[in-house]
């Protein structure tokens, strides 16, 4: 190992490999560019020569390579922090563009991840001035340099952290503050298609940025698959893996759910339906296991607003008081996302009783549909003339009891 140039010192974590050489600032954050060699090693720009500090960014997470081009953070003290790139020459380092509308800067911290690259464009995180610190996009041009969507509205910033690629997707973590949760959302690089993940198994899962103090990113994209740390109160911490869901048109606004009698109607609405297959309405006893008990197809590529209702009927045979539902959301290719569960619950001690035939002739049969077990019950049969001509006390069990009597004995 040999010291190549003795005239200043250099910060490891401010080097940089792109196209075969080595690029780094010096203590005096000039910005320089080595091939390995003393004559190969060569000052190539001074970005800000008025200022000591804050002149560039050489950090890991705040560069990237795209289309043989190097991005990075730079201040030239005009336009504070802000996206520059180069070409590996003087003339080719050069100000992407000044996205903070003021003297302040646009690009600040270091989370992890923050320069990714997916596709043809890489995300990264600034401030306008306007919208506070959101998730933008760039294809290396000024025009091309653009926020992909105000996720806190206003001007307020949102927390994001870990930008991640997973097969076209980006992955990424933003805090929610009323539910004091990361939660894991993914963008198509489109307004539209930045959302959170939908999946209902994310529910009561906890994700942390630093791993509870442990800096890194606890998400990995390997393929179309997303790996990462999470915590739940029953399993602690566990690897969790899934994939990305769709870039499915609007969810449906809310799954909604009422007990008639002893079916359960359900009802949700969608507000515009392209590329769009079918739903599967998904129930479940333990909020857990699900099975589909019914396939509905879409309505077409609506654009207004359309609605959907089923009734699942004499849902209180299933012996339980408590029924989950959510709805699977299918694309056209295949693509699939759930809805948020939803719970219904029935009434405790709840107990519906037919008769028939009726009029009674010489046999009835009373169906007793029951939600609680071993409920104990005392039926009584009465004549036209409201006499009791049975009277006896049962044990009944959850779900449908048929009892059969003789009425001319």
């Amino acid at each position: 190992m040999q010291n190549q140039k003795n005239n200043f010192l250099t910060y490891l974590p401010s080097i940089v490999g792109y196209n075969g050489n080595a690029y780094f600032q010096s203590t005096d954050n000039k910005m320089w560019g080595s091939d390995g060699t003393e004559n190969g090693t060569y000052f190539l720009k001074n970005v800000n020569p008025q200022f000591f500090d804050n002149i560039a960014f050489f950090t890991n997470s705040m560069n990237t390579v795209l289309n043989n081009t190097l991005y990075f953070a730079g201040n030239d003290g005009t336009s504070g922090m802000e996206l520059w790139k180069t070409d590996g020459t003087p003339g080719g380092t050069v100000l992407v563009k000044g996205i903070f509308q003021g003297s302040g800067s646009s690009i600040t911290g270091n989370p992890t991840g923050y320069f990714t690259n997916v596709n043809d464009v890489f995300y990264f995180l600034a401030n306008d001035n306007i919208h506070g610190l959101e998730l933008w996009k760039s294809d290396g041009t000024e025009l091309g340099t653009v926020m992909v969507k105000d996720i806190t509205v206003g001007s307020g910033s949102s927390r994001i952290t870990c930008l991640t690629k997973v097969g076209d997707k980006l992955a990424f973590l933003v805090y929610d503050y009323s539910k004091s949760k990361q939660i894991l959302w993914q963008s198509d690089g489109t307004e539209a298609g930045t959302h959170p993940v939908n999946d209902a198994n994310l529910e009561n899962v906890i994700i942390y940025d630093d791993l509870g103090g442990f800096k890194g990113n606890p998400l990995v994209g390997l393929n179309n698959r997303l790996y990462f740390t999470g915590y739940t109160p029953q399993y602690g911490f566990e690897l969790w893996t899934g994939t990305l869901d769709a870039s499915l048109p609007p969810y449906p606004s809310q799954l909604l759910r009422k007990l008639i009698k002893t079916d359960a109607l359900l009802n949700w609405t969608t507000t515009n339906e392209q590329n769009f297959s079918h739903f599967n309405l998904q129930r479940s006893i333990d909020g857990i296991h699900f099975i589909t008990i019914e396939k509905l197809n879409a309505r077409g590529n609506a654009t207004l607003k359309t609605d959907y209702q089923y009734l699942d009927k004499n849902i209180v045979a299933l012996g339980s008081n408590k029924i989950y539902y959510r709805l699977e959301q299918v694309d056209k290719d295949g693509k699939a996302a759930l809805s948020k569960i939803v719970l219904l619950e029935l009434i405790n001690n709840s107990i519906t009783i037919f008769v028939r035939p009726n009029p009674v002739h010489s046999t009835v049969e009373v169906n007793i549909n029951n939600t609680q077990q071993n409920q104990p019950v005392q039926l009584i049969i009465s004549n036209a003339q409201g006499r009791a001509i049975l009277s006896e006390n049962r044990i009944i069990n959850s779900g449908s009891n048929v009892i059969s009597y003789n009425s001319s004995n």
